[in-house]
């Protein structure tokens, strides 16, 4: 009887779980304002739940509730309105928001226990939540348990996201993940194991975008084939995950990593941290050797491009990644939020976290599961997790100090406290403000919602010392809400936020752009003001050094940021320019944040007088701050020997009156992360100085395996591998041992300081590298060197005699007129919101509007680099459709950046002189041009030089006649006598031809040919480069990239045909499709010169199968 009733119980709660499912309705509407304008991204929520959704371009939304439910509508500037849903309707029609005519309406909707805010020095009044971060996306506002730290809703899902690519729109299959986090202290290191199973039938490279966590530092990367083979392509329970209820599992060297792991690889290799241009060297040749190689690099804040190959078919793959990452700090408690990236993947998933030395009473972890005894720390385990992110929040009784206890005399410490100073409020406040408002594609949709909540608090909450403001947003360009100073006002603030919601998120971050505008606005000349830059500092356009950008800044400004946590900050670029014009960074990861840091610019800064901590030396901080503000929360790290309850003592100074900033610790928590905080800090500290200290960070680089501005990591074949490119293991601990950090600072700037910024030190130090970069590999035969330079005498004294100042180069402006979300088509803006964005949809929306206005092309295409900085084939492809529209010196910047991470390959070298030519910097884009010249190039790349010597002599002729370079006439002469006599040699020699045609392409290991049909009926190609006719073709470039030239001098009468065709595609990428840049002049040289520009892709050779090839490879039909 028991039996059935259970059986009864069930089959009810089937049954009414079905039914409770079927009551669920979809409503539709759209919501507009007063004008009947639609609002995007307005806020619908189902009130009482976290059932939402935003409205779309046109304000339109539709959304499942439950029957009668009530919606809550609420958007930035708008007055918070609720609708009851009537039973039976599903069309609400239109939904209209009226805006908000008070701003200081004090509402709480959190549930959450909330701690005391800090003594701010006043009262201040929180704004309502829904007003200010309602506006873009739907629940941005969040609600914690008792005892969890609060910080902002993250809407991306990228973070810890692998995906391995093998094309354009290729993956392999993930099978299964793994990740454990390690927590000591302040600090968590995270290790990840991913498995992929190549289901193709052929040897793959595959890439990925590694996203972490603000301000994580990549430690260990290794890739390897598996044991399990084709049978275990379904079956992710054959995948043995590692036992984390075992001690010795949590030990986390690299060492330790691999030996756990030992049973399931039958081959893996361990990356080493080796620097940059060397590292890409390596990788590039061994993959062209068919050999197993893997590559990280930086590619931008937070952000790693990685590849790996091969992937073998039939086989699983194992790619272990591990990172430590700093825990946010907020209100006295410390947070790790680990976004579990693939978790709406449905891929089997296990995580394990371990909380170290901390009692499991002062922890709180996201999703609640039973917390395990281990040892002396706590464990606990999620399987399958359905949420999607991990979140453990620590409420220590005590400040943490972290301290390494290894043998020998290299010990560390770190620790993360908070300045607890008195706010002294400054006497000569300013009462003008400047916000620079990033409204580039990274800021949505959740930056940009604290970007506005910051703003509206900071003028509301200092109404009595703000008079005026104006607002600069930008991203690729700059433009103003308003060209002059506007009161600062509840109206004004409304109209403002008005203006924000409409606003189209897109483009790249150019900050440099952004503080020129500033500099050039005519009705801020002479006026001392803040600028408070809300932005999160990673510049992916335009100049990004350091002291270049930072003297954009006037001598009597001060410059504010804010830190909000979210992935993708640039704390370099943001500690550097506030640390120079004396203000500060402060952190906002939550909303109590926000308002408690709104009145901190009021308070005058400490000045560190000096740092000393008992039994410790070289003492860093984080961003090595001059200055500390009340409250502000300071990382700092050092080496130490025998630290037990050490005191640290900061005295700080101002207006005369010194102060003591004391901390005694308690026992300090064992841990070997302490030695990774040191050498991270000091790694950025020395590459924060650029060129002049890059031999010393890359020392530190290697020796603490942080991998950045400097170095990358690259895994190569075999230990013969690594000697041939000279490739050490581990660092030089000599070298660590007698350099100290504030000795190494200290000696370089005294020594080299005044060379800071300067962009002519830069390119001879350029130029230094790469006569370093011969040597960096043996040969096996002394004979073949594929890769020398070594610049004449000549060149050298030219170079002396150009101004430092020719060798800074900016950008022309570009002035787009529509910024608006209304100006883009629906399926555009659309895309730009998803987050993923669709390359064909976006080049060819830009290309439409290119023929109306180019800087908004140009926008809206630069968002693919802000989405992908680092994929190189992404900005060679960009940098063609932007010479394409005829705005070649817009593309400056990305062929910089090409040539400092793969210098090793010509293209852009050619290309980045066309990018100084169209600005007018000839002289500049000859010494590009005597690099070109001077390095002898693999056989591979052998054409290059004639095409080059062509396109040179063409330049000089101009200056020549237009007589306006400060170049010496005779050396211009001598330079073009030699050019022509090299070229008349080779019988390439060409200064004016009927038909001239170059191209260019952006896939490695990619021969595309050029092929021109003459008139007559030859065909000039590479196995006929000369013709009857006097057709001449530059020699077949074999391994990618280009340039190919073709010209004639007099061509025959009729047609002539231009065809490209692949010879050979990469055979370690799937279907991989190859952009090709063509430029085709008519009456090369002469005053009637006509020139077509294309941009076409070539596909794989499959699909060239489906249809006649000549079909394909057509690009124009030319009548002489």
């Amino acid at each position: 009887m028991k039996i059935r009733l259970h059986y009864c119980i069930c089959f009810i709660l089937i049954i009414c779980s079905f039914t409770a499912f079927a009551q669920k309705i979809t409503v539709k509407g759209k919501v507009v304002d007063e004008q009947d304008v639609p609002l995007p991204g307005v806020s619908v929520i189902e009130k009482g739940t976290s059932n939402g959704i935003a409205t779309g371009v046109e304000g339109d939304f539709s959304l499942k509730i439950s029957p009668g439910a009530m919606l809550v509508f609420s958007y930035v500037g708008f007055q918070r309105k609720e609708v009851k849903v009537p039973t039976g309707t599903t069309d609400l029609g239109t939904i209209k928001l009226n805006e908000e005519t008070s701003l200081e309406e004090v509402v709480v909707t959190a549930t959450v226990d909330r701690p005391k805010m800090a003594k701010t020095g006043s009262a201040v009044r929180p704004i309502r939540r829904s007003d200010i971060l309602g506006g873009k996306v739907a629940g941005v506002q969040v609600k914690t348990k008792k005892g969890e730290a609060k910080t902002w809703k993250r809407s991306s899902g990228e973070v810890n996201r692998v995906r391995l690519s093998i094309g354009d729109k290729q993956m392999l299959p993930l099978q299964s993940r793994q990740i454990a986090i390690k927590i000591e202290g302040f600090r968590a290191r995270v290790l990840m194991d991913c498995y992929f199973y190549n289901d193709k039938k052929s040897r793959l490279e595959g890439t990925f975008k590694l996203r972490l966590p603000n301000g994580a530092s990549p430690y260990f990367f290794a890739f390897g084939e598996t044991k399990y083979a084709l049978q275990a392509k379904a079956e992710a329970k054959q995948i043995r995950a590692i036992n984390y209820q075992q001690n010795q599992h949590w030990q986390f060297t690299p060492a330790k990593v691999m030996e756990a792991r030992r049973e399931q690889w039958s081959s893996v290799k361990q990356a080493r941290v080796v620097p940059k241009q060397k590292a890409a060297k390596a990788y590039t040749e061994t993959v062209s050797a068919k050999v197993d190689p893997a590559l990280m690099e930086w590619a931008g804040a937070d952000v790693f491009s990685c590849r790996v190959f091969p992937l073998v078919p039939g086989k699983m793959h194992h790619v272990v990644i591990g990172y430590d990452v700093n825990l946010l700090a907020t209100n006295d408690q410390y947070l790790l939020q680990l976004a579990l990236g693939n978790a709406q993947e449905k891929t089997p998933l296990k995580v394990d976290l371990l909380v170290a030395d901390t009692p499991a009473t002062q922890t709180e972890v996201v999703p609640e599961v039973f917390a395990k005894p281990l040892g002396k720390a706590t464990r606990w385990s999620w399987n399958n997790p359905q949420a999607q992110e991990i979140k453990a929040t620590l409420s220590p009784k005590a400040p943490m100090l972290l301290a390494s206890n290894q043998p020998g005399d290299l010990n560390y410490f770190a620790t993360s406290f908070k300045a607890n100073l008195p706010k002294v409020p400054k006497t000569d406040l300013k009462e003008n403000v400047v916000f620079m408002l990033d409204v580039s594609l990274s800021s949505q949709p959740d930056k940009f919602n604290v970007w506005l909540k910051t703003l509206v608090a900071l003028l509301q909450n200092n109404q009595d010392v703000i008079k005026n403001f104006s607002v600069l947003c930008f991203n690729v360009e700059a433009f103003w809400w308003k060209k002059t100073q506007v009161k600062n006002s509840r109206r004004n603030i409304r109209r403002f936020l008005r203006f924000a919601n409409r606003l189209s998120l897109q483009g790249a971050t150019d900050l440099g752009v952004a503080l020129d505008e500033v500099n050039q606005a005519k009705w801020l000349k002479g006026r001392s003001k803040y600028l408070f830059l809300l932005s999160d500092g990673d510049v992916t356009w335009g100049e990004n050094n350091l002291y270049q950008l930072s003297q954009k800044v006037a001598s009597s400004d001060e410059l504010y940021a804010f830190s909000t946590g979210f992935s993708g900050t640039d704390p370099r670029i943001l500690d550097y320019l506030t640390r120079s014009t004396k203000g500060a960074v402060f952190s906002i990861v939550n909303e109590d944040e926000v308002q408690q840091v709104s009145k901190n610019f009021r308070f005058a800064p400490w000045r560190i007088a000096s740092v000393k901590m008992t039994s410790a030396s070289d003492v860093i901080l984080a961003g090595k701050p001059q200055y500390l503000y009340a409250g502000q929360q300071v990382i700092m790290a050092g080496r130490q020997q025998n630290l037990k309850t050490p005191t640290l003592n900061i005295q700080v100074t101002q207006s005369g009156q010194t102060r003591d900033l004391s901390l005694t610790f308690g026992q300090p928590i064992a841990s070997d992360l302490a030695k990774r905080v040191y050498g991270q800090l000091g790694t950025t500290q020395l590459e924060e100085l650029g060129y002049i200290a890059e031999k010393e960070a890359i020392q530190y680089a290697v020796y603490y395996r942080v991998p950045g501005q400097t170095c990358s990591m690259v895994m190569l074949e075999s230990e013969r591998d690594y000697q041939r490119f000279k490739i050490k293991k581990g660092g030089d601990v000599d070298f660590i041992k007698k350099n100290l950090i504030n000795q190494l600072l200290q000696k370089l700037i005294g020594n080299k300081g005044q060379q800071l910024g300067d962009a002519k030190g830069e390119f001879l130090h350029f130029l230094s590298k790469l006569q370093n970069l011969q040597n960096s590999q043996e040969r096996e035969n002394k004979d073949d060197e594929t890769f020398k330079f070594e610049l004449p005498a000549d060149i050298k004294a030219l170079i002396d005699k150009i101004p430092a100042s020719y060798f800074q180069v900016a950008l022309p402006r570009l002035k787009g007129k529509r910024h608006f979300t209304r100006d883009l088509p629906k399926w555009v803006q659309a895309n730009l919101q998803s987050g993923a964005l669709d390359y064909q949809k976006i080049t060819q929306a830009a290309e439409r509007r290119s023929h109306q206005n180019k800087a908004e092309a140009i926008r809206l295409l630069s968002s693919l680099v802000e989405k992908n900085a680092g994929e190189l084939n992404l900005l060679r492809d960009v940098s063609f459709w932007i010479m394409k529209w005829g705005e070649t010196a817009q593309s400056y910047f990305i062929l910089k950046r090409l040539i400092d991470l793969r210098p090793f390959q010509p293209s852009a070298y050619q290309l980045i002189a066309q990018a100084l030519q169209d600005m007018g910097r000839n002289e500049l884009a000859m010494l590009y041009y005597e690099v070109v010249l001077n390095i002898q190039w693999s056989r591979d790349y052998a054409g290059i030089q004639n095409v080059v010597r062509v396109a040179y002599i063409r330049m000089l002729n101009k200056m020549l006649k237009n007589k306006t370079s400060i170049i010496a006439k005779d050396f211009i002469e001598q330079r073009l006598a030699n050019l022509k006599k090299t070229l008349n040699q080779k019988g390439f020699m060409v200064e004016q031809a009927d038909l001239l045609v170059t191209i260019n392409w952006n896939t490695d290991e990619t021969d595309v040919d050029l092929h021109v049909k003459e008139a007559g009926g030859e065909n000039c190609y590479y196995k006929n480069n000369r013709t009857n006719a006097g057709g001449h073709l530059s020699k077949d470039m074999t391994e990618g990239f280009g340039p190919e030239m073709y010209f004639i001098k007099k061509a025959p009468k009729g047609t002539s045909q231009i065809k490209v065709d692949y010879y050979s595609e990469s055979e370690s990428r799937f279907k991989e499709k190859t952009k090709v840049y063509l430029c085709i002049y008519k009456n090369w040289g002469r005053a009637n010169e006509e020139v077509i520009r294309r941009v076409i892709t070539l596909k794989s050779e499959d699909e060239l199968d489906k249809k006649s090839k000549d079909d394909r490879q057509l690009i124009a039909n030319l009548k002489f």
